[in-house]
């Protein structure tokens, strides 16, 4: 039996609960099982219908809280469907970054969960850890269930999904999050999250959801302000709970300039026609078509999705590309054991791009890239910076062949997803044209 850790919960062997499962009576005899409830936002009516019938099953309830003594802002949504019969025992998750005092309440709580549901009477217990959202995104019910599994490897539990509050809050103003192929990044804002990282985010996603964004909400402010994203950017605090609060678009620079509330995010939707501000391009931009590169050593330095797309490109250009990574996409590793790459298995050291034409930092690691940038530089090789427009010697353009005729959009790497969709629009014209004369 594997113990269960945050990262691979999938090793936990879950016990499925099933609706007729969850509408047993009280006194039904069964193994001692915790289900971790998700309770969405705040709104009570936000509940699934399974979560509902999994709080109304249970003998004890267990509810989080932020502090010893404090208030379960969990049991208040949940309240309506608690009953008198029910144990309801909170357990204390501090809202803290050290790890030793973090550690220590979760295995407090998953020792307060177990004897709970394995009295001295011998009668086993049915459980419902309530947690606002879902579970599995950004909550504390891993780690305790970690802990759970240390104490009982056998112990049983199940997950029920809520739903999650950055959902709801683009349902609040209806907006949309995402459509066709836009892609989304969920990230848990901080300190690092600033106007380069934003940036940085908003040139691979369309979409940019930042959770956790009260205690660095003037930074996010600021950042977004000098992207121009402020009016394309909604706040929202308590989502679904009586005291809740949305701002949208320029109204959110009327607000303090302070931390906010514990319980608040912000969507940003970058627009299809607006681009960042001039001056966050690299001036001095020129158009060109480099042709002959066959046999020519590139470098690639990053074997996730990134490299591969730039590797795809270079392949069909018949380049002798080397990639420098200590792994890789099954793509990538697929086109090394057939001979059409050189994989190198190691992070990048500056010789690596001794006699290259062209150098891809394509790394998630922005240190990394930029000493890439600076290794290439220093040695007189163009450089592409994938994560930061403004640095490195050249950027990507969309690029549509037909025949002899080539089609190049770019946008200076701000907003390749726009340069995509008008290569496409312009490509579906010749392509229209060539039909009709056919």
């Amino acid at each position: 039996m594997r113990n269960c850790n945050p990262a691979t919960l999938q090793l936990c062997n879950p016990v499925i609960l099933e609706p007729e499962t969850l509408n047993l009576k009280p006194e039904t005899q069964i193994s001692p099982i915790l289900t971790a409830v998700g309770l969405g936002p705040g709104d009570p009516d936000l509940i699934t219908v399974k979560g509902v019938r999994a709080i109304e099953a249970a003998d004890v309830i267990f509810v989080p809280r932020s502090r010893d003594g404090g208030d379960s802002v969990a049991q208040k949504i949940a309240a309506k469907w608690l009953a008198d019969r029910q144990t309801v025992i909170p357990v204390t998750t501090p809202m803290t970054r050290d790890e030793g005092v973090l550690r220590q309440a979760w295995r407090s709580a998953a020792q307060t969960i177990h004897r709970a549901l394995h009295p001295a009477d011998g009668q086993a217990r049915r459980g419902a850890y309530l947690i606002l959202g879902d579970p599995l995104l950004y909550g504390t019910f891993p780690y305790i269930l970690n802990e759970l599994r240390q104490i009982d490897p056998d112990f049983q539990f199940d997950v029920i999904p809520g739903v999650p509050s950055f959902v709801a809050a683009a349902a609040k103003i209806r907006t949309l999050l995402s459509a066709a192929g836009d892609r989304i990044a969920i990230v848990p804002a901080s300190r690092r999250t600033d106007a380069a990282a934003l940036r940085a985010l908003f040139f691979n996603f369309e979409t940019v959801i930042l959770l956790k964004a009260g205690k660095v909400f003037p930074q996010l402010v600021s950042a977004l302000a000098a992207l121009r994203l402020i009016e394309y950017s909604a706040y929202f605090e308590r989502v679904g709970m009586p005291d809740e609060r949305i701002i949208i678009g320029k109204d959110i620079l009327a607000m303090p300039r302070r931390s906010q509330p514990y319980l608040s995010l912000m969507i940003v939707r970058a627009p299809e026609a607006e681009t960042p501000p001039p001056e966050t391009i690299a001036p001095g931009g020129y158009p060109i078509t480099l042709t002959n590169l066959a046999g020519r050593k590139v470098v690639v330095v990053g074997g996730g999705a990134v490299g591969e797309r730039k590797m795809r490109g270079l392949l069909a250009a018949r380049v002798a590309v080397t990639l420098v990574s200590p792994s890789a996409t099954p793509q990538l590793a697929q086109w090394a054991g057939t001979g059409k790459i050189r994989w190198e298995k190691r992070p990048f050291q500056p010789q690596d791009i001794a006699g290259a034409t062209l150098v891809f930092a394509t790394t998630d690691d922005r240190a990394v890239n930029a000493a890439i940038g600076a290794a290439a530089e220093a040695a007189g090789v163009l450089c592409n910076i994938a994560d930061d427009p403004t640095a490195g010697s050249f950027h990507l353009p969309a690029v549509h062949r037909n025949g002899n005729i080539t089609i190049a959009v770019s946008t200076g790497g701000m907003n390749p997803t726009r340069a995509a969709k008008i290569r496409n629009r312009l490509a579906a014209i010749i392509q229209a044209e060539e039909g009709g004369t056919a």
